[in-house]
């Protein structure tokens, strides 16, 4: 919460006037700031070595750390699919643009088509996440 709190205030338009440059600013800021308080956290309330057994599996506290960063990944990305599937620039948002010249029929049957394509991307990745981690920590991770 605090680095998050601390990454607003990195939220500023630049000259290019970037909305998205200026959240994706704050975003890497509070990227950072969390790593080196979930390093910071990890070191001072686990340690680094095995803290434990899951399954017969050794978790240690590099294996939670990797799984806190895994999870910051997994966030940059949904953030970085949303934006894709949003942007007025990009393929899905003028698709549906371009079938609303032809009528509303179009129109509400491309917007359905990327509605169920943009679920995908996102479940794959959450997925991937949840798989990466629990192979590190078992249901730690």
């Amino acid at each position: 919460i605090l680095t998050s709190i601390v990454g607003t205030f990195f939220v500023k338009l630049g000259s290019n006037g970037s909305i998205m440059g200026a959240l994706y600013k704050g975003l890497i800021v509070t990227g950072l700031l969390s790593i080196v308080g979930l390093g910071i956290a990890t070191s001072a309330t686990l340690g680094w070595g095995e803290i434990g057994t899951v399954a017969g599996m050794a978790v240690t506290g590099t294996n939670l750390f990797i799984c806190g960063l895994i999870g910051l990944l997994v966030t940059g990305l949904i953030v970085v699919i949303t934006e894709y599937y949003t942007g007025t620039d990009k393929r899905p948002v003028n698709s549906i643009a371009q079938a609303s010249v032809t009528g509303h029929g179009t129109n509400v049957i491309q917007g359905l088509a990327v509605s169920l394509e943009s679920t995908a991307l996102p479940a794959i990745v959450i997925v991937g996440g949840i798989i990466s981690t629990y192979q590190l920590a078992g249901l730690y991770g």
